[in-house]
């Protein structure tokens, strides 16, 4: 697997897993600063989306890993694209 940007990114998801990891760098996060409008994917929300290639939950190299395609979309316009 390709190495993590951080130990510590390699660590907390061995220590958390990779779901619970992506829910503190989002929702988490969001639920700490009040704001119910960040975090999540709903109506309302605030629009930004990583799309990666692969599933973070079983490969989570697929976060990492800078010659793999993803696209970032920001309030609805993508910013960055394979």
């Amino acid at each position: 697997s390709f190495p993590p940007r951080r130990s510590s990114d390699l660590l907390q998801s061995e220590v958390l897993g990779v779901l619970e990891t992506i829910r503190c760098a989002t929702v988490t996060n969001a639920d700490l600063i009040q704001r119910d409008d960040l975090g999540r994917l709903v109506p309302g929300a605030v629009g930004d989306l990583l799309i990666l290639d692969g599933d973070a939950l079983t490969d989570p190299a697929a976060l990492w890993d800078d010659n793999r395609p993803r696209t970032v979309v920001r309030s609805g316009q993508i910013v960055v694209a394979p």
